[in-house]
């Protein structure tokens, strides 16, 4: 029997709502639809949602309901599982803050090649305590990588939540086999840094050390051991790597791929940055830098460009986001052109930019049309490649 890609799609719609929903359905469950849903490649991303929303399989709440069969093909398939809420552009403060119960959630269900965690609930309006939906989300904490965005610290939310953003810290301590992260918020500092009002405290990655408990719980993400063991992070705020010896060598001895903010930076400082990224993370193959709104046009003269030849030695690839920044050439490939003829042999350049014309002479980035950031799962071949990205 051959069932409808949209019928296949949103079985989980019809098999997991409420008795009197599934009587006005035009599509009933049957044997056949419960085969077809054993296909590997329907289950490689499971999406889930706080509250019912079109775009997920289904509430959070209803999976414990969901039949074995469907169980079993995602215990054997998925790679990514995403928890999102009704969140979205066009819609008010009330629809996406309403009330939601996560139930017993993915209680029970055993991942086999779970890699990638994605957590987009910005509501703290659960109607469970902590610890209830600690143990809904409970499977998912042996992923690898995790991506996430959570409510930071807004007037009027649950701070008990366990997906409020200022228990971040408490939430990634249960994700022990940490090795990618993706923070969708601020980029915070590297080390913690001492702030007069700690309403407006900038969160670090880790503590600088010395700060009492209850501020690193509540300001930082990780603990040491933890964020040394990342092979990818995204992203950070590039200050700390500008001030020489402020970042220990090595101290991220792993890492693969970093996403570095650094705005307001004249170009005589990227030596620097590149210098301090280098010694602090001496296994990097990818590093992406976003650079910003300088006021002293030095981005705009040709010969400053020469600072890219002081990038990371470990280097296969570069990419770099110019936001508001003026431009030494007027059309895509010269840019590139002129950034790739100061690079080390062996390392390529992504660029990001819309203050040129793009030629179309240059492939777009391998992640086009998102944005790039971890995991970032693409193949040497498509990095080892000039490529230019109009970013408006």
């Amino acid at each position: 029997m051959a069932l409808p890609a949209d019928v296949i799609g949103n079985i989980l719609v019809y098999a997991c709502e409420s008795p009197k929903d599934a009587a006005a359905r035009r599509w009933c469950l049957n044997k056949a639809w419960l085969e077809a849903h054993g296909a590997p490649a329907l289950w490689s991303t499971l999406v889930i949602t706080s509250v019912p929303f079109a775009g997920a399989h289904c509430t959070c709440s209803a999976w414990e309901r969901a039949p074995p069969q469907l169980r079993r093909a995602v215990e054997r398939h998925t790679r990514s599982v995403q928890v999102m809420d009704a969140r979205g552009d066009r819609q008010t403060y009330h629809v996406w803050n309403a009330r939601y119960n996560l139930g017993r959630g993915l209680a029970g269900q055993r991942f086999a090649r779970l890699e990638e965690v994605y957590l987009n609930v910005n509501s703290t309006n659960t109607a469970q305590s902590y610890a209830e939906d600690e143990a809904a989300l409970r499977p998912l904490f042996g992923a690898r990588c995790l991506d996430f965005e959570l409510n930071g610290r807004s007037e009027g939310e649950n701070t008990e939540s366990f997906l409020y953003g200022g228990n971040a810290y408490a939430l990634l301590r249960n994700f022990t086999q940490l090795r990618c992260l993706q923070i969708d918020q601020l980029p915070p500092t590297l080390f913690l840094e001492p702030d007069s009002g700690e309403y407006h405290r900038q969160h670090g990655l880790v503590a600088a050390g010395g700060e009492p408990a209850g501020i690193v719980e509540r300001f930082t993400y990780l603990d040491r051991e933890p964020a040394r063991r990342l092979t990818q992070l995204s992203w950070l705020d590039g200050e700390a790597f500008l001030v020489p010896g402020k970042v220990p060598a090595s101290f991220f001895p792993h890492m693969e791929y970093i996403d570095i903010d650094t705005c307001n930076k004249p170009m005589h400082s990227v030596p620097s940055l590149f210098a301090g990224v280098a010694a602090a993370c001496p296994s990097l193959k990818l590093l992406f830098v976003r650079f910003c709104e300088d006021d002293t046009n030095s981005w705009a003269q040709p010969k400053n460009y020469s600072v890219f030849a002081r990038v990371p030695p470990s280097l296969t690839a570069l990419i770099v986001s110019m936001d508001e920044l003026p431009a030494p050439r007027p059309t895509s490939s010269s840019l590139v052109s002129l950034i790739s003829g100061h690079l080390p042999a062996g390392v390529h350049i992504h660029l990001i930019a819309h203050n040129v014309v793009d030629d179309g002479l240059l492939p777009k980035g391998p992640w086009w049309p998102a944005h790039p950031g971890p995991p970032m799962n693409l193949d040497d071949a498509a990095l080892a490649q000039d490529t230019f990205t109009f970013w408006g």
